[in-house]
């Protein structure tokens, strides 16, 4: 269970993940047309799309609180819906690109993973771009000033265990992830018929060698 404070999350998607963001922004290039933002939370990720050139946003989320604060926030070109199940069969027509931001991270099967994915591939246009970012596996355990990540008893490095993130904002913020593998990401795209097109991995931190966050591109064909 995630203990979630929202005031919190958006700060901490402004300062803490920065460097994840700005390597997304790179890797979509000239963002324009509709975009979908799945599992949008409080709405910051959907209102960095517009910011980066999206000409519409629509931003879903099972979370229907964080929705309700999405909505508190100017939303010029942004839309929000609840959906539940990774169903988005209401959802009308398609989008040029779709975005995720830590979302897969909150999954805790293969199989969700692969619903998701399919539910994007199916309302992405042909030739539309999704960006994941998402934790990297080569950074567990992961200590800094800033964020903690570590496996919860017995870990050992095995796809779909549980992790336990610390965000040292003050108050600090707890998170229960899981932990999947670029090959686990690589599988459940592929199946559904993406292309990857690139694997990044975020700017460190000033003293670190290694970042916690990579950026995945991929192309529906």
């Amino acid at each position: 269970m995630q203990t979630v404070n929202y005031q919190l999350k958006h700060k901490l998607i402004s300062n803490e993940y920065k460097p994840a963001y700005k390597l997304a922004r790179k890797i979509f290039g000239n963002l324009e047309g509709r975009v979908l933002d799945y599992g949008c939370g409080i709405g910051k990720s959907s209102r960095l799309l517009i910011k980066w050139g999206a000409g519409s946003v629509l931003g879903v989320d099972s979370d229907e609180t964080a929705l309700d604060r999405a909505k508190r926030y100017k939303n010029n070109g942004i839309e929000y819906r609840l959906i539940s199940k990774n169903d988005l069969s209401d959802v009308d027509g398609h989008f040029a690109a779709a975005f995720s931001s830590f979302v897969t991270v909150e999954i805790s099967t293969k199989d969700e993973l692969k619903r998701m994915a399919n539910a994007i591939y199916d309302k992405l246009v042909s030739g539309g771009t999704y960006i994941m970012i998402a934790h990297n596996e080569d950074a567990v355990p992961y200590e800094s000033p800033m964020i903690s990540i570590r496996g919860v008893n017995g870990f050992n490095n095995q796809s779909g265990q549980q992790l336990d993130v610390e965000v040292r904002t003050s108050p600090p913020m707890y998170f229960r992830d899981y932990y999947w593998k670029i090959t686990d990401y690589k599988e459940v795209l592929e199946n559904v018929g993406f292309k990857i097109e690139e694997i990044s991995t975020a700017k460190p931190e000033e003293g670190k060698d290694i970042s916690p966050f990579i950026v995945i591109k991929a192309i529906k064909e």
